[in-house]
C-alpha cells in the first residue's frame, strides 16, 4: 500500500504541536535524535484494542524509549490525512544506541512476534531529527 510520502512528518508535527501546546512547559518539544513511527492495517478490526494494550505494555517501558504515543486515527475530517491504518506507533529515542538496543529488546521481540500474523499491512518511518 502506498501511502503519501508527507505522513510521517505530518505525524511528527501533530505530536509536537500537542506536546507544546502546554504555556506551562517552558523547553519546546524535543522528540529524539531517532523517531520511530509504525502504522499498522490489521486483518481484524476486533483486535485494535488488544494490540494498542499490548504496544502500551511490552513497549512503553523498554529503557531507551524517551517518548511513547500509541493509538487509532484521530479523525480530522480533512483528505488529505491518511486514514488507512487502525493503530499508529510513535516512539523515539535519544539516540541511534538507543534505537538498536529498543529493537533488540525481548519486549520489543515478542510484540512484534505475537502480531506479525495478525496485520495485513505494516508502514515503518524511522526519521532522524537533527
Amino acid at each position: 500500500m502506498k501511502r503519501a510520502p508527507h505522513t510521517a512528518a505530518l505525524i511528527l508535527a501533530g505530536l509536537a504541536g500537542l506536546s507544546s501546546g502546554c504555556g506551562t512547559n517552558p523547553r519546546p518539544f524535543d522528540p529524539g535524535l531517532i523517531n520511530h513511527v509504525v502504522l499498522f492495517t490489521l486483518q481484524e478490526k476486533d483486535d485494535i484494542a488488544e494490540l494498542e494494550r499490548d504496544c502500551d505494555q511490552f513497549l512503553r517501558q523498554i529503557p531507551s524509549v524517551a517518548v511513547y504515543a500509541c493509538g487509532g486515527h484521530y479523525d480530522t475530517g480533512r483528505e488529505i490525512v491518511d486514514a488507512s491504518y487502525d493503530v499508529g506507533l510513535y516512539v523515539s529515542f535519544k539516540d541511534a544506541e538507543g534505537y538498536q538496543a529498543y529493537l533488540k529488546n525481548p519486549d520489543h521481540i515478542a510484540l512484534v512476534e505475537k502480531w506479525k500474523t495478525r496485520w495485513t499491512d505494516i508502514t515503518i518511518y524511522d526519521i532522524e531529527n537533527q
